[in-house]
């Protein structure tokens, strides 16, 4: 069962590291097992939750799920009317002396 969690911690952490700036330097490090005074241990399901919050391949899902959303939005304001009003007016002013000749 520790190995599972363990596993599963370590698959679900895999796209971070390898989407960085520096990703094939952070790839190329080993993984630390050593557990310090600040490191908690997982549950299955503390597990699950950071696979399922940081899986690239849900937020890009999620992602295009609000882009269709926006998608349809735009097309169904298309069919309404579109209306639009401008106005301009420019006042100038003759000089007396050039209206008399």
């Amino acid at each position: 069962m520790k190995k599972l969690q363990y596993l599963l911690c370590v698959f679900a952490a895999m796209p971070a590291f390898a989407s960085g700036p520096h990703a094939g330097a952070q790839a190329m490090q080993p993984v630390r097992t050593e557990q310090s005074p600040q490191t908690k241990e997982w549950s299955l399901q503390d597990c699950i939750d950071y696979a399922l919050q940081n899986n690239i391949s849900l937020q890009q899902s999620r992602i295009t799920a609000e882009s269709s959303a926006i998608d349809v939005k735009t097309a169904r304001s298309a069919l309404f009317p579109n209306l639009s009003f401008s106005t301009s007016h420019h006042y100038c002013p003759l000089k007396m002396d050039k209206v008399k000749n």
